[in-house]
């Protein structure tokens, strides 16, 4: 894997090219991409980058998958969450904010 910028794709990454900026890359391809990794022996997904907006798209790779997926901008809030003592469960962005 090879990244040319921080907040650009290389056309290494798998084939998510340079353009548009990782940043703004639309949902499906986001979907595509990550369920083009997944392997059947894998217990989760996990995306690390809190660049690539993963959370809109969260619950979808869950449900197409059949296993959890976790994202850096979700953990991070989770865990600012139950840091903060707050155990409220949200629904939408998949089942770590939903169910833990």
């Amino acid at each position: 894997m090879v990244i040319e910028h921080p907040c650009h794709a290389s056309e290494n990454l798998g084939g998510l090219g340079a353009e548009p900026p990782i940043t703004l890359l639309p949902k499906n391809k986001i979907r595509d991409f990550v369920l083009s990794l997944d392997r059947a022996d894998a217990d989760a997904i996990i995306i690390c980058s809190t660049a690539i907006r993963a959370m809109e798209t969260i619950e979808e790779i869950e449900n197409i998958a059949g296993k959890p997926v976790l994202c850096s901008n979700q953990m991070g809030i989770w865990d600012a969450l139950r840091s903060a003592g707050i155990s409220d469960r949200i629904e939408g962005y998949g089942s770590l904010l939903r169910d833990y």
